[in-house]
């Protein structure tokens, strides 16, 4: 059941962009490019440690968060740019994504190094999306690739 929810929030944002980018106007960001790849860094890394007490990384997990807020923030300030703002805000909000994660983890204080592999996996196939989003706007629309 939670990897339908799971797979259903993936595919709803993967045909959402791929709708979005039929339109014109998409413009590329390298700020935000570039935030989204420390954010992947820093995710993975946390992720990695997650099988550690959580209090011993709080602070990471918080200083994340902070960052992935601000790159929202940074995103609904672009124009056009609902499909990066909106993936981003799922990252943050929908059950079974990052924050979500941390909440688990922060709850149990650890997190099976299986469930770390399984969860870790979700998580970042969907941070790659969103980088993968922001590096195919260099060349235009998804559909002319």
């Amino acid at each position: 059941m939670k990897k339908n929810r799971f797979l259903h929030s993936f595919f709803v944002l993967l045909i959402t962009l791929l709708i979005i980018s039929c339109g014109a106007g998409l413009h590329y960001s390298k700020s935000s490019d570039t935030a989204n790849s420390q954010i992947i860094t820093e995710a993975q890394t946390l992720l990695s440690k997650s099988s550690e007490p959580y209090n011993s990384h709080a602070a990471e997990v918080d200083s994340l968060k902070a960052h992935i807020d601000r790159v929202v923030a940074d995103e609904a300030r672009r124009g056009k740019n609902d499909a990066t703002k909106a993936m981003w805000t799922a990252v943050q909000k929908d059950k079974q994504n990052l924050y979500d994660f941390f909440n688990l983890w922060k709850q149990q204080g650890t997190i099976s190094q299986a469930a770390v592999t399984e969860i870790g996996n979700k998580m970042m196939a969907v941070l790659n999306v969103i980088q993968t989003w922001e590096q195919r706007k260099k060349d235009g629309p998804l559909f002319n690739h």
